[in-house]
């Protein structure tokens, strides 16, 4: 499944309803085609997601050209919605996250801190204790906003 075709014709569509674009992924085991979607204003809710699916859904049967069937899914990141994007980058400056390094750095992989802001290609973290460390993103196997309870 060419997931940069799909994305490259839903995007606009998804945009025009005032939404994000924020992930395409197909799990080839279960067939399912999950698009992920999500909004600066609020959070995105069951209709929201609906709505997407049937504006989605006659372009993705235009596209998908094989004869293997597979299911729609369309749904919000969630509160654990990963920080990849340069625009997830900018909208959370300030935001307490949480960020696992792909290589330990201080003898540590696992980081907490407030998101300050970018430096080139790197993160900014200033730690609870103080610390500012500047990460390089492309050592962040993961960086999403710190959920507590």
């Amino acid at each position: 499944m060419d997931l940069e075709l799909i994305t490259e014709h839903i995007k606009p569509i998804i945009e025009a309803k005032g939404l994000e674009l924020i992930d395409l992924t197909f799990d080839s085991s279960k067939s399912v085609l999950t698009v992920f979607i999500d909004t600066p204003q609020q959070d995105v809710d069951l209709n929201a997601c609906e709505e997407v699916s049937l504006a989605i859904d006659p372009v993705l049967d235009e596209i998908i050209t094989s004869s293997a069937s597979y299911t729609l899914n369309v749904s919000s990141p969630g509160l654990d919605r990963p920080i990849k994007t340069e625009r997830d980058y900018m909208r959370n400056i300030g935001r307490e996250v949480e960020l696992k390094l792909y290589a330990p750095l201080k003898g540590k992989k696992k980081f907490e801190g407030i998101l300050k802001g970018m430096c080139g290609n790197c993160a900014v973290i200033e730690l609870f204790n103080g610390e500012v460390l500047n990460i390089d993103k492309n050592k962040i196997a993961l960086m999403t906003k710190l959920i507590k309870f």
